[in-house]
């Protein structure tokens, strides 16, 4: 998937001229303290899941392409 970045400019949105602003909790740290509550807060709730034997962990390598072939496996297995 590309970047959600403007094509035109770096500061102005493409479509409506707008300048665009960074916010200050923009950055690299902060996004990497989110991921890890994140990860903190959902490990629970993947063992949980995984020990019923039904988890399933998918990487859509096409995006919204591979939604049906996905939806389709996981059905199966269900049984649904």
């Amino acid at each position: 998937m590309p970047p959600l970045l403007p094509k035109k400019s770096a500061t102005k949105c493409d479509i409506c001229d707008i300048t665009l602003i960074e916010r200050e909790d923009d950055n690299e740290a902060t996004i990497k303290n989110r991921l890890e509550i994140f990860k903190k807060s959902t490990e629970s709730i993947l063992k949980y899941y995984e020990d019923k034997g039904i988890l399933f962990s998918i990487e859509p390598k096409k995006g919204k392409d591979d939604y049906y072939k996905i939806k389709d496996l996981v059905f199966r297995h269900l049984k649904l």
